[in-house]
């Protein structure tokens, strides 16, 4: 709409940036208007290719004062509520529990098997799943790491062992889902 019926080859730097600015004006954070701006140098390197334009925006700003969305984490009250008297049937508990104190992502987390991932106190991190369900290997080379379990992790673990056989699944999983199969990560997520 900022552009509106202008043809492609008559379409200025400045028609992008007035894009950016508006997006500014109307609350969009800095990392909105950087993938605003992305979409448009994708869109532009397209065009070009396509022989439809020669714009080259090299100066595309995003305006300085755009806010940022700060991340909410965990304060003590939200650590001791989790870890504090619940439901001990809760189906996710001791996967929430888990993350928290192993530090695991959600993909690494669904991804564990056992016996394979676990075993003496140890639990080796070694492939994670993405949120299209696919396995892949971690997300980084320092993500596939070894994680001695100290005894509350391993308590997590004992809980959930009991959890499970309480509900009567069986599962190659650690953390299955509730027919016993690999948990979908944005199950977390939504949770």
């Amino acid at each position: 709409p900022e552009i509106g019926n202008k043809k492609m080859e008559a379409v200025t730097e400045q028609d992008c940036q007035n894009i950016l600015n508006k997006a500014y004006k109307d609350g969009r954070t800095k990392k909105t208007i950087a993938n605003i701006r992305g979409a448009i140098n994708g869109f532009l390197k397209y065009a070009r290719k396509s022989g439809v334009t020669t714009l080259h925006p090299e100066e595309l700003k995003i305006p300085k004062k755009a806010p940022t969305k700060g991340k909410k984490v965990l304060s003590q009250s939200d650590i001791d509520k989790l870890f504090g008297e619940h439901d001990k049937f809760y189906f996710y508990l001791n996967a929430f529990r888990f993350c928290v104190a192993t530090g695991l992502r959600r993909g690494e987390l669904v991804a564990l098997q056992k016996p394979r991932d676990l075993q003496n106190g140890i639990l080796t991190v070694r492939e994670s799943v993405n949120k299209f369900g696919e396995v892949t290997d971690c997300k980084t080379d320092n993500s596939r790491r070894q994680l001695h379990l100290n005894d509350i992790e391993m308590k997590i673990l004992a809980d959930q062992e009991k959890m499970l056989k309480a509900k009567g699944i069986k599962s190659k999983y650690i953390f299955p889902n509730t027919l016993g199969l690999r948990t979908d990560p944005e199950t977390f997520y939504k949770r």
